[in-house]
């Protein structure tokens, strides 16, 4: 079976596409970083913890909903939210060290 030489033109171009799309994730995840740092300077300022379990519960919700997670997304967008918050919540306390010493 002859081999159709657009596949390979296809692929870069499709590639690009999802190089654009990488760097914008990324440049929303470091935007993200920095509103998290401010988060971190405010809950110092009025002694608010690290943690918020309704919170984190919530935005679980809302993260499913965007994603329009089915049951076989759910586990995709479950391991990307706690990736997300968990360096959020690290992130925090590394800010709360500081301050503390």
């Amino acid at each position: 079976m002859p081999r159709d030489l657009s596949i390979p033109t296809e692929l870069t171009r499709i590639r690009k596409k999802l190089d654009i799309i990488d760097k914008k994730i990324l440049k929303l995840f470091r935007k993200r970083f920095l509103i998290i740092q401010k988060l971190a300077k405010l809950k110092v300022i009025y002694d608010f913890p690290v943690e918020d379990e309704e919170r984190e519960v919530l935005m679980r919700k809302k993260w499913r909903k965007i994603f329009k997670a089915k049951k076989n997304d759910t586990e995709f967008i479950d391991d990307l939210f706690d990736l997300v918050v968990e360096s959020s919540k690290d992130m925090q306390e590394s800010y709360f060290t500081k301050k503390l010493k």
